[in-house]
């Protein structure tokens, strides 16, 4: 029998773009990772790394001058 991911994050990035597009900033690059049924993940590093903006992503939740990219699957 083969397991499916619950949640299968793939190359999700995330680019400000805050008026100036000379200006934009990318805080999040490539986050790649896996979650199975019954399994928990929990994401640890340093304030101001990406953690945050890295969950918001899932239910897009970023904020409005915030735009998340890659592939994001929920089973």
């Amino acid at each position: 029998m083969t397991q499916r991911n619950l949640l299968d994050v793939r190359d999700v990035s995330v680019t400000f773009y805050p008026g100036d597009p000379e200006r934009r900033f990318r805080p999040v690059v490539e986050v790649f990772f896996e979650v199975g049924s019954g399994e928990i993940l929990g994401l640890v590093g340093e304030s101001g790394c990406g953690k945050s903006l890295s969950a918001l992503t899932i239910p897009n939740l970023l904020p409005e001058e915030a735009r998340g990219d890659g592939r994001i699957a929920f089973n």
